[in-house]
């Protein structure tokens, strides 16, 4: 009978963190510009904006036509009417957009289509990236897409 031994240690591969798509780890600065450089010109990361109240009912027939285009597109979670300050300039209304992390690719053509409906042109409305603001933006802002829009003042 052989001598009894322990059994041989087998190492172990190094823990690999798991993220849902909902909760990513905060970016650095550096691949927070990294990622805007990525983006067109005028869409905004929310990690450069300041959300302040909306206090008035945003233009109906704006927020239908962009619920209308992002209803192709399955990657965006949902969308609001949101008032963004940019390095403290005065705020100005945004269609800011939560896209799932795992999907950006097609993020381009969403600013793009947004951007270049008539009921959004005429307005000036950029389109505001969320990825750290979600909960300031569903409280501040007026979530309109996929959900019922709700009015100003209700929570």
């Amino acid at each position: 009978r052989p001598p009894s031994a322990p059994p041989p240690v087998i190492p172990r591969a190094p823990a690999v963190p798991q993220f849902s798509p909902s909760v990513m780890p905060s970016a650095s600065p550096a691949m927070a510009a990294h990622r805007q450089s990525q983006m067109p010109p005028s869409v905004l990361l929310d990690t450069t904006a300041t959300l302040v109240h909306v206090t008035f009912e945003p233009n109906a027939a704006m927020l239908d036509a962009c619920s209308a285009f992002l209803k192709g597109f399955p990657e965006v979670e949902w969308a609001a009417f949101c008032l963004a300050s940019i390095s403290g300039q005065q705020p100005q209304p945004m269609i800011g957009v939560r896209v799932d992390p795992s999907f950006p690719q097609r993020i381009p053509d969403i600013v793009r289509g947004i951007e270049s409906l008539p009921e959004t042109s005429g307005a000036n409305i950029r389109v505001l990236l969320l990825e750290k603001l979600v909960k300031t933006a569903r409280l501040e802002g007026i979530p309109f897409h996929p959900w019922r829009r709700r009015k100003t003042g209700q929570v």
